[in-house]
């Protein structure tokens, strides 16, 4: 009987995502070399934000840019999204893809290039989570 349990082991991550890549290149679609991508942005001794990005098959999926307050409006956003492309472009890949919630910076995204693919209307609930991709 397969036995389903609650897991804290670090090295879960790992173990699935060599599992999926093994898959992948059974069907024709090798993972290929991984790798992130981790930006920070600073003004004056000060960090303002950073962005942290993965190579996933022929694209890099944003996982997640976060500014602080003094961040905001000053460009910050707008470089490490530039940087992250140009890292994507150095790469050979097809774009970057990433997802972004009603209330946090669909319009930032729009404005940068990126189309929205998709939605998840309700989620989480009185607001909506958006899907953008950027192919070069």
């Amino acid at each position: 009987m397969v036995d389903i349990r609650p897991s804290d082991d670090p090295a879960l991550s790992d173990r699935l995502l060599a599992l999926l890549s093994d898959h992948a290149t059974d069907q024709g679609f090798p993972f290929g070399p991984g790798g992130r991508i981790a930006l920070e942005a600073w003004e004056d001794g000060v960090f303002l934000g950073g962005l942290t990005a993965r190579h996933t098959l022929d694209w890099v999926y944003l996982e997640r840019l976060a500014l602080s307050p003094e961040g905001r409006g000053r460009g910050a956003g707008a470089g490490l999204l530039a940087q992250c492309e140009a890292v994507a472009r150095e790469a050979g890949k097809a774009g970057v893809m990433l997802d972004t919630f009603a209330f946090q910076a669909p319009g930032f995204y729009e404005k940068a290039g990126y189309l929205r693919v998709g939605q998840v209307d309700d989620h989480p609930k009185g607001s909506t989570r958006y899907f953008y991709a950027k192919r070069f």
